[in-house]
């Protein structure tokens, strides 16, 4: 569950995710976020709702619930819930490797929803970074 604003939550489930109001009702009724796999941890940036799988990551707007982009990943798994302003953490462990690999999702600097524009796209995607 995530606060959005003072008056809706986002409530995220393993199937969707929708939007209540204070006194628990579907805020945005035409509004539900519905998963292309099931995630087993969830992040939260604004814009972003961050769902992710055990083979890929996907990455979701939450005031249109359109799916912005996913990205293929073998064995990753969250580290913290994207509150903070560098970004979200993450561990992947490779398939059959004795090693993992720590790796950022940095967040687009955003204060507004996302306009879906043809040019800006590339721009407002979220990028895999090394962490050093």
């Amino acid at each position: 569950m995530y606060r959005i604003g003072p008056h809706e939550l986002l409530l995220c489930y393993s199937e969707c995710a929708f939007y209540i109001d204070n006194a628990g009702h579907r805020s945005r009724p035409n509004l539900l976020i519905e998963w292309e796999g099931q995630p087993t941890n969830l992040a939260f940036h604004y814009p972003y709702l961050i769902g992710f799988d055990p083979s890929f990551i996907e990455i979701r707007n939450v005031e249109t619930g359109a799916l912005e982009q996913v990205i293929e990943t073998t064995g990753q798994r969250c580290l913290n819930n994207g509150q903070n302003q560098t970004g979200i953490y993450c561990v992947m462990e490779p398939f059959q490797s004795h090693h993992q690999y720590i790796f950022q999702l940095r967040m687009p600097a955003r204060s507004q929803p996302l306009v879906h524009d043809s040019s800006a796209e590339e721009s407002s995607k979220l990028a895999l970074s090394d962490v050093v």
